[in-house]
């Protein structure tokens, strides 16, 4: 956030200047170019860019007769009329913020030297549509492409030591974490993937919904942070840490499931996220992070299960609709946990208890092992009979059974006729359709 604060009052520095001093847009060429010799006297650092160079540019692989070698610390920010870079084979690093805030750069040719590319080094090039990344490059920083919102494809070259590409996302491959994805990338199913990286999908604002699947653990911080327009998400059951601000500024986002596996749900987690209407706590939650529903003026109603030791500061601030608390869990519980200040809207809202027994809740239905509860999202209820359904059609990989019951109808033999009779079971009741 501070970040972001700074990157405004550059770019309001630099736009008072052009009023100030008003220049002309003009054909980008190296002539527009600050070149400073390196510490060790070998080679040129590209240290800054006109910042009215217009169109395609170029960078020289050579420059008083050494060799261009490093593209530095913000040379290029805030150039918004390039629309194309290419940069030599020279060059073996990319600084950080080199290129961000460049708006209009819709085509950048990274040389096959280049080992380094910078943190937040793209950030916010949102003319970017694909990009590739060389096969010597062994070191992305962070938000590298953050914000780049019309980015649709991102490979990286074939014999990488380091990253390799799958479902245009990039994953470093040892340590199995989705370090940078796009606005298409599907999130490998294959286990090659435990990780979604910090800001990861970071201000990709035409993404509209994700899956993240099995073998995913963690979910990053600011892994999906101001992806305004997600409406929906699909965590799995294996996720077991929500980062800080991981979904935070997701405002179109009106659907949740936090999944039993769960442990730690980070600060400013879910903060502005002001569609969501309800949210539900599961039992394997410990701690509710400092300000994770901060603002989610939207919400109505929290359902809290009895793992929940303490809720941080702030963590329901400005929630100003919230009238419903349902606790599953005694008074004395409830009593118990730690709820730190500034959580007014929880604290004045309608607190209900409900009973639990077996590690289920014996009116709402949360809880562990619950027969039915297919999708494994702590509840059994019609979406159990479509995600049965899902799995008889496309198999165990892609739609992988919590209960392993699902032979709802007791014939011996798991098909479609176990996901109508779930449905019916929800429907009619365990009377008239018993599990």
């Amino acid at each position: 956030m501070k970040k972001a604060l700074l990157c405004l009052f550059a770019a309001a520095l630099v736009l008072l200047c052009m009023l100030a001093f008003p220049q002309t847009a003009h054909a980008a060429s190296a002539d527009d170019l600050t070149f400073t010799l390196n510490e060790t006297g070998d080679g040129y650092i590209v240290s800054d860019c006109d910042h009215f160079a217009e169109g395609e540019l170029t960078i020289p692989a050579s420059y008083n007769g050494l060799p261009v070698t490093a593209i530095g610390d913000s040379a290029f920010y805030w150039c918004p009329s390039l629309t194309g870079i290419t940069i030599p084979d020279s060059v073996t690093t990319i600084g950080e913020d080199a290129f961000e805030e460049c708006s209009s750069l819709a085509s950048v040719t990274i040389g096959n030297s280049v080992t380094s590319i910078g943190e937040s080094a793209f950030q916010y090039c949102s003319g970017l549509t694909s990009v590739t990344i060389p096969d010597s490059v062994t070191t992305i920083g962070e938000y590298a492409f953050s914000y780049c919102d019309n980015l649709t494809s991102i490979q990286v070259e074939e014999g990488n030591p380091v990253y390799h590409s799958a479902g245009n996302c990039i994953i470093e491959t040892e340590t199995k974490t989705l370090v940078t994805g796009c606005q298409t990338s599907q999130i490998p199913t294959d286990g090659s993937v435990t990780t979604i990286g910090k800001g990861a999908f970071c201000g990709y604002t035409s993404l509209i919904g994700i899956t993240i699947p099995d073998n995913i653990t963690t979910i990053g911080e600011d892994a999906f942070l101001n992806c305004y327009n997600m409406t929906g998400i699909t965590i799995s059951n294996t996720v077991s840490t929500i980062g800080n601000s991981a979904f935070g500024g997701c405002s179109s986002l009106t659907d949740i499931t936090i999944p039993d596996s769960v442990t730690t749900i980070g600060e400013f987690a879910f903060f502005w996220c002001t569609s969501l209407t309800n949210i539900t706590i599961p039992d394997s939650v410990t701690s509710i992070g400092n300000s994770a529903f901060h603002n989610c003026t939207g919400l109505t109603s929290v359902t809290i299960l009895d793992g929940v030791t303490d809720i941080g500061e702030y963590a329901f601030i400005g929630c100003s609709r919230l009238t419903s608390v349902t606790y599953c869990g005694t008074q004395e519980q409830w009593d118990a946990i730690e709820i730190s200040e500034y959580n007014d809207p929880i604290i004045s809202a309608t607190l209900q208890f409900h009973n639990i027994e077996n590690d289920v809740c014996t009116i709402c239905g949360f809880g562990k092992d619950i027969p039915g509860d297919m999708n494994a999202d702590g509840k059994m209820n019609y979406q159990d009979a479509v995600y049965l359904l899902l799995n008889t059609l496309f198999g165990e990989t892609a739609y992988p059974l919590n209960d392993a019951n699902a032979d709802m109808d007791g014939n011996g033999t798991v098909n479609s006729e176990d996901a109508i009779y779930l449905l019916l079971h929800v429907m009619f009741g365990e009377a008239n359709y018993p599990l």
